[in-house]
C-alpha cells in the first residue's frame, strides 16, 4: 500500500484509495466534497499544530502544494502586496487588486489570530463590504469602488 505523506502535516497519511488517516491515534478522517469548476473535489478538515482547522484538499496533499505558507501577514499584505489603509477603517487594508483585508485580527472568535480577505457581497450590481470604524464601532457598507476612491484620494492629499 502506498502511503502519500505531506511536509506541513507530519501526523496525516492518505492512502491510494484516498482516505485520511491521523496517524498518533489511527483515526480515518471524514472526507467531505465540494463542486468546483463542475468537478467534485475532495477535501478534509484537519487540526494544525497551531490550533487551527485548515480544509485541505486531497489533490494538494498527494501534489505535495505548500499549505500553512499561504497565511497572511501584515507585511506581506503592505510590502509585498503594496496594500494601503483606508482612511477612517485603519484595521483595513486595500491592495492595487482591490483585495480587502481585516489587517488588525479580532480580539476575539474564529479571525483572533491572522489578517484575512474580506468577501464582498453583490448588491445593486456592485460588489459592496461591511466595514466596523475603529473609535465609534459603527458598522458601515460600502462599495469596493467607493474605498478605492478613498484610498486613491488619501494618496493624492498626502
Amino acid at each position: 500500500m502506498n502511503l502519500h505523506k505531506h511536509p506541513d502535516f507530519p501526523d496525516h497519511v492518505m492512502t491510494e484509495s484516498g482516505v485520511m488517516v491521523y496517524v498518533p491515534l489511527r483515526k480515518k478522517l471524514k472526507t467531505r466534497y465540494e463542486v468546483v469548476r463542475n468537478s467534485n473535489m475532495a477535501y478534509c478538515i484537519i487540526k494544525c499544530s497551531d490550533g487551527i482547522r485548515r480544509k485541505v484538499y486531497h489533490e494538494d496533499f498527494v501534489g505535495g502544494v505548500p499549505i500553512l505558507d499561504q497565511t497572511l501577514t501584515y507585511e506581506k499584505i503592505f510590502q509585498e502586496w503594496g496594500g494601503r489603509a483606508i482612511p477612517g477603517f485603519e484595521d483595513y487594508a486595500i491592495d492595487g487588486a482591490g483585495v480587502v483585508y481585516r489587517v488588525k485580527p479580532y480580539r476575539k472568535g474564529r479571525g483572533r489570530r491572522v489578517p484575512f480577505v474580506l468577501h464582498p457581497a453583490p448588491r445593486f450590481s456592485k460588489e459592496y463590504l461591511v466595514l466596523q470604524e475603529k473609535n465609534t464601532g459603527k458598522r458601515v457598507h460600502m462599495s469596493v469602488d467607493k474605498i478605492k476612491l478613498l484610498v486613491e484620494e488619501e494618496a493624492q492629499e498626502g
